[in-house]
């Protein structure tokens, strides 16, 4: 890849690309692409991925539940009782490349903002298209991140529910085995405590 401080073609993303619709939109171009591509990739037996869904287990849990001192939570109790269901749920549905690591330091633009793409792929990994799409329009402003929905086109909803429940749980396991919590285990620990997100994962099955 050419030195994008010194390519008449193409420039590094910068925080304002946050907040444009049209980067956003072109930068979804770029995800169907790899989503389309990745397919075939991420269903060969013979290679081996990083995935955040291999977060999803009962021993990543139990990293949770001690420095939490939630062991006897409603929602573990909840968890345990439809793990096995969930787990079949995910090995079911079909998989595809997913970049994981979205954020304007690790974009390119074209200088003519027709094109975007990511570098940087050392997180490349297995999942569900959902997932990246999640992990984008987090960091995008709200009418960014509409753009880039309208012009990704539509999700699965089976996909979209599964990562409702996945998500927050698979970031908590990875942020309880940082030597500090981060930021965004504070967010997900608040977001599985919401009576709503009980609720859902009872009607899940």
């Amino acid at each position: 890849m050419e030195d994008l401080r010194y390519s008449d073609s193409w420039r590094l993303g910068k925080a304002e690309d946050m907040q444009s619709e049209k980067i956003a939109s072109v930068l979804a171009a770029w995800y169907q692409k790899l989503h389309s591509l990745g397919q075939t990739l991420a269903n060969d037996p013979v290679l081996t991925w990083y995935s955040e869904l291999n977060f999803f287990t009962r021993e990543g849990f139990a990293l949770v539940q001690a420095p939490t001192q939630s062991h006897d939570a409603e929602l573990w109790q909840t968890l345990d009782s439809l793990i096995d269901p969930i787990l079949a749920c995910i090995q079911e549905i079909p998989k595809t490349l997913t970049y994981n690591d979205f954020y304007y330091v690790n974009l390119a633009v074209s200088r003519d903002e027709k094109s975007a793409l990511m570098f940087d792929y050392n997180l490349l990994g297995v999942g569900f298209p959902v997932m990246d799409v999640g992990n984008v329009c987090a960091s995008l402003s709200p009418s960014a991140a509409e753009a880039f929905k309208v012009s990704y086109g539509p999700l699965n909803p089976q996909e979209q529910l599964l990562n409702e429940i996945i998500s927050p749980l698979t970031t908590l396991v990875i942020g309880a085995q940082r030597e500090k919590f981060p930021s965004w285990f504070d967010e997900a620990w608040t977001e599985v405590n919401n009576p709503e997100f009980l609720e859902k994962l009872k009607r899940f099955i």
